[in-house]
């Protein structure tokens, strides 16, 4: 990759954006992970019992214009 990087130095801007990119990406993967570990692991289960949401735990990541009443 470095090699790469020498060869096209106009090319690391971009690299950089990749990695802030992945970055956010994993973030929100392990923020969904987070609120939907205990309900995926009753999923799972053989004998789960019916599912129930807890709204208080089912916010947004980021607020939509309808939610704001924008």
């Amino acid at each position: 990759m470095i090699g790469s990087v020498l060869m096209r130095p106009r090319e690391l801007p971009a690299l950089f954006q990749t990695a802030l990119d992945a970055l956010a990406a994993r973030a929100t993967l392990l923020r969904g992970r987070h609120l939907l570990g205990p309900v995926l692991s009753r999923v799972a289960s053989v004998e789960a019992e019916p599912i129930t949401t807890d709204e208080a735990n089912l916010t947004p990541a980021m607020p939509t214009a309808t939610m704001t009443g924008a």
